[in-house]
């Protein structure tokens, strides 16, 4: 009887129990952000037309454990900034993270979520993944670059800041806006040059 009950069940809770431990830690796991420094004329027209994305850069997560690790991305917000304070904060446009195809030549997105919001990867044991970061940008409306150019000569840097998920708090998501954001928020994030003319 006693046989039954250490083997039928506090092995069992045992095993599992370790097995969401060693899941747990992050031994073996690293991180690495890598974005663009700078945006320029080239990145914003191809072919005589304004892209519908951008590449801001990407993450590279790797897993030398031997179980496979799940890590959260958080949602990015894109402001242009204008160091002079001449014109506010604005916003840019559509921050995601693909792990899909791109075609670099013509720098077209296959395969993306265009949701900004919290995106969860996988990465196998002992793998490695690159995820990208891109931008669709709000500037859709305008026809040409000297249009574009009128609009946007004023800001000098786009930034990018980590959002918290408010979906975490049970209320529904709403993504921040730039006008809101904090002068702390602002050095804390991804600063990325702005060449456009």
């Amino acid at each position: 009887m006693k046989l039954k009950i250490i083997f039928g069940i506090a092995l069992p809770v045992l095993v599992i129990f370790s097995l969401a431990i060693l899941g747990g830690s992050t031994t073996g796991f690293s991180l690495e952000k890598s974005f663009t420094k700078k945006i320029s004329l080239e990145d914003t027209f191809y072919n005589d037309q304004l892209r519908n994305t951008i590449v801001l850069g990407n993450i590279t997560l790797e897993n030398d454990y031997f179980l496979g690790k799940r890590h959260t991305l958080k949602p990015l917000l894109a402001c242009l900034i204008d160091n002079d304070h001449v014109k506010d904060k604005l916003y840019a446009g559509n921050v995601f993270y693909s792990e899909g195809d791109y075609d670099s030549i013509s720098k077209t997105l296959f395969g993306y979520d265009p949701y900004t919001r919290e995106q969860s990867v996988e990465i196998s044991s002992r793998g490695t993944k690159i995820v990208y970061v891109y931008l669709t940008p709000s500037y859709g409306y305008y026809q040409n670059y000297s249009d574009l150019l009128v609009q946007y000569r004023e800001y000098d840097e786009l930034v990018l800041i980590e959002q918290e998920d408010s979906r975490e708090s049970h209320s529904s998501y709403q993504p921040r806006d730039c006008y809101n954001v904090q002068e702390a928020e602002i050095i804390g994030g991804v600063h990325i040059l702005l060449q456009l003319s």
